[in-house]
């Protein structure tokens, strides 16, 4: 059964991957793109980031085609 909370490492890609965007200024990569990179399934990579979100780490900003990092705390 997989757990709803990203493991430590998979934790660190993904924000390490969000870190590059907001400094570069560029959207994040769609999850099906993302979700390898973090080494998890699309729907558990929506759920990481759900949970960034809700913990106050990340804002994000819905862009028409994409989603850019709007903030983030770290």
């Amino acid at each position: 059964m997989n757990s709803p909370h990203p493991s430590a490492a998979n934790r660190e890609r993904l924000l390490t991957i969000m870190r590059v965007c907001h400094r570069l200024q560029q959207p994040l990569p769609p999850r099906t793109r993302l979700a390898p990179l973090v080494g998890c399934t699309s729907r558990q990579l929506h759920r990481y980031i759900e949970r960034l979100k809700a913990e106050g780490v990340v804002a994000l900003r819905r862009g028409s085609r994409c989603v850019h990092v709007q903030e983030i705390a770290l």
